[in-house]
């Protein structure tokens, strides 16, 4: 299959489910500073031979291929990376498969000694994700090599994660979670995959959220590591999204319970006409796009391939953190996505509403760009833009009000049990209150629902304010259930800056007919109960 495509993986991810992962390129007690010297006991040595070489001083022949680096503002006369920022002494693990040790192009860039082979890794053949990734973030700048990575200064650490058995431990390690000593000096975590082929509504992984739970909080001497994601790449069809375009996504970004943890950064991919990729997913729990979609980069055996997918953007983002971190190492992981995600810039602004005609009327589907209670502008397929290195890197240098310490306010759970009108716009809606003025980072939403059709199925929240957000699109891929009774836990961005106070309104409509013949009581679904988690300050 072409790069420009994700490569399917069968593979297992933690802690209990059995899932495909795809490579989609184509955070307790004490400190955080353990010794780097050390290796957790899951950990073996990385392979590769230590390479002495003279580096000759000399533009990167590939460099002037590289259109996303224009596109972000560093490959221009304004930026001089000596000057501004190259990402030096920064630390960013590549959780992803194995990494090429001894490419010429990045040898000088990774930390061999923390990098991280897990004992029961498969064999990957030809398998070169990681190595694809690493590129895209720290390639050497100035060696007569090839490219130059967003942040050519940084250091990559290795985590062949990808390739293990689900062993709940191995993941804690590479996440950094309580007691990992491999991950004690990361300052950013790089997570180029997502889970696939999601026919059913999947359970919320705890284990995982702890783990980015503590590294938020204790990791780089309590300012908290930064986690960035993948939205994923199958919003338009399993193979090949040049053939048709849908109007919603097949899969939802937030169909993957991952990306729904407030901690993580998800990130989508737009083109280099200042588009949404037609395979990016889409969704809430989006954080803003990265030119990403056929960018030059390194492979293996000092190689160099075009690479395309959310698995491109994501280091990218990782890269700009980087850039962000090394003049400002006083901020914490928050402070940096803020500076990230208010600096983006809306692209494809007349991008209009996609809507579904139901039995009353239309209903709007996905909304187009909206601005919310708080002046930040959002969209589904965007986040909140596309970020900018130049305008990341300003900010930062005048950024003097860090916010302040994280809280969560969660609510009562809320019994519905209360069906969902067939093909009707009007839906079932329920409303809480919430009397504390906490300011909204993430909103994210637990919902139980009954249905044997789940990708009827538009669940919306509405915020105080009014602004309205879809958090599960219907026409997707879920499969018809025989046990109709399921839970999501599914988060907005939309929200970020308003008031968490007043009445929040969850709205779920049934976007299909019942048909012909069919028992109504057996298709007819229900709200069952539902409840929030604010995150914010």
């Amino acid at each position: 299959m072409r790069y420009l495509f994700c490569r399917l993986r069968s593979l297992l991810f933690m802690p209990l489910l059995v899932l495909p992962l795809i490579s989609c390129g184509g955070g307790g007690s004490g400190s955080s500073e353990d010794s780097s010297t050390q290796k957790d006991s899951a950990c073996l040595d990385v392979n590769y031979t230590p390479i002495e070489e003279f580096i000759e001083v000399a533009p990167d022949p590939l460099i002037y291929g590289q259109w996303h680096l224009e596109a972000l503002g560093i490959l221009s006369d304004s930026w001089d990376w000596l000057v501004d920022s190259s990402g030096k002494g920064v630390q960013i693990a590549v959780l992803d498969n194995n990494l090429d040790y001894e490419h010429e192009d990045l040898y000088d860039n990774i930390n061999h000694d923390q990098s991280c082979r897990f004992q029961d890794s498969k064999s990957l053949n030809k398998d070169t994700h990681a190595t694809e990734v690493a590129g895209v973030i720290a390639a050497v700048r100035d060696n007569n090599l090839g490219i130059v990575g967003v942040a050519p200064e940084a250091n990559i650490i290795g985590f062949n994660i990808l390739r293990t058995d689900r062993v709940v431990s191995y993941w804690n390690i590479a996440l950094g979670g309580e007691g990992s000593v491999q991950a004690a000096n990361v300052d950013i975590f790089n997570q180029s995959f997502t889970q696939t082929n999601i026919t059913t509504p999947l359970d919320y992984n705890l284990t995982t959220d702890a783990a980015l739970a503590y590294g938020t909080e204790f990791r780089r001497s309590g300012k908290g590591a930064l986690y960035f994601k993948a939205a994923g790449n199958h919003f338009d069809a399993q193979e090949s999204c040049f053939e048709t375009i849908r109007a919603l996504p097949l899969e939802n970004a937030n169909m993957d319970p991952d990306n729904n943890i407030p901690y993580n950064i998800v990130v989508g991919s737009a083109t280099e006409q200042g588009e949404k990729a037609c395979y990016s997913a889409s969704g809430s729990s989006l954080m803003f796009v990265a030119p990403s979609h056929y960018i030059r980069t390194t492979t293996d055996n000092n190689n160099y391939v075009y690479f395309s997918g959310t698995s491109a953007a994501t280091p990218i983002a990782s890269g700009i953190a980087a850039l962000i971190l090394e003049k400002r190492p006083d901020l914490g992981w928050r402070d940096v996505r803020h500076i990230m995600l208010s600096t983006a810039q809306a692209i494809d602004t007349g991008i209009t509403q996609k809507t579904l005609t139901l039995a009353d009327g239309d209903y709007i589907a996905e909304p187009s760009w909206q601005t919310n209670g708080a002046g930040y502008n959002f969209h589904n397929w965007y986040g909140f833009g596309q970020i900018s290195a130049i305008e990341s890197i300003t900010a930062a240098e005048h950024y003097s009000t860090k916010l302040p310490p994280q809280q969560v306010l969660t609510s009562d759970s809320i019994t519905v049990n209360s069906p969902i009108p067939d093909f009707q716009t009007t839906g079932i809606s329920s409303t809480l209150t919430l009397d504390q003025g906490l300011t909204v980072e993430t909103a994210q939403l637990s919902i139980q629902l009954s249905h044997t059709e789940p990708s009827e199925l538009s669940i919306e929240l509405i915020s105080p304010s009014g602004s309205r957000s879809v958090l599960m699109t219907a026409d997707n891929i879920y499969s018809t259930q025989s046990n109709d009774t399921f839970e999501l836990v599914l988060a907005s961005n939309l929200f970020y800056g308003v008031s968490a106070a007043g009445h929040w309104q969850v709205k779920v409509v049934d976007t299909q007919a019942i048909e012909d013949g069919a028992d109504a009581d057996n298709t007819h679904g229900q709200l069952l109960s539902w409840s929030l988690n604010i995150y914010g300050y």
